[in-house]
């Protein structure tokens, strides 16, 4: 009937059917008692937005060496060293290896170079954007999510996702700034978008990057690497 994965999720939590395109694979959250024939019904009424988000989110998908850091599609470069690492220097992706390395083990290398890229530059943008907006976490966490980018907690910890350093700087901003903002507003009410939208304007931009590249949340499923 489709000819696209579809997966269908029943909760008591909701009170309306909703759909979310991830990666290749359309889901649809719904009530427990909701009939197979309305949900069949909903899919036909929003065919049309579905094949547009999924053709969205498959022309951004990665080719074989390519890799997103700070926003940009960048090739990576492969070189014989004396040790295996993965480097990100004036823009250049360079993976140096001494000996054939299996899939796992270049995992390794480009989770390594994700957390310590994370490390450098991610706090430090919390702790500005958090002065000007006078939004002030107790904690700040980088750690491996895999389901979204950032979070924060009713303790005021912000959690952001290691794999955000693969979204442009701006768009990195923004999602701090929605953390910081849950401080004042634990919800995403219209209060809370509009103090987003002071901080910044442009947000609906960022949120459609994410969408459109929600898979590099789980990028080490995607990525391709061959030496």
């Amino acid at each position: 009937m489709f000819d696209y994965p579809i997966e269908i999720k029943y909760t008591s939590r909701k009170n309306s059917v909703g759909i979310k395109v991830i990666n290749n694979l359309v889901t649809i959250l719904a009530p427990k008692r909701t009939s197979e024939r309305y949900i069949i019904k909903l899919l036909r009424k929003k065919d049309g937005w579905i094949r547009k988000h999924l053709a969205e989110k498959k022309q951004s998908k990665l080719e074989i060496n390519q890799l997103y850091i700070f926003g940009k599609k960048l090739e990576i470069r492969k070189e014989k060293a004396n040790q295996n690492s993965f480097i990100y220097e004036n823009n250049e992706l360079v993976l140096r290896y001494k000996e054939n390395l299996d899939h796992n083990k270049i995992l390794f290398l480009l989770n390594t170079l994700l957390i310590n890229q994370a490390k450098s530059y991610i706090p430090d943008r919390v702790i500005k954007l958090s002065k000007e907006t006078n939004l002030l976490p107790n904690k700040i966490i980088l750690k491996n999510t895999k389901s979204q980018w950032g979070s924060c907690s009713r303790t005021k910890n912000i959690s952001l996702s290691h794999n955000l350093i693969t979204a442009p700087i701006e768009t990195i901003d923004y999602v701090i700034i929605h953390e910081l903002c849950h401080l004042s507003e634990m919800n995403h009410s219209r209060n809370f978008w509009n103090l987003v939208a002071q901080h910044c304007p442009a947000y609906k931009t960022h949120v459609k990057w994410l969408k459109t590249h929600n898979y590099l949340l789980t990028l080490q499923e995607h990525l391709s690497l061959k030496i």
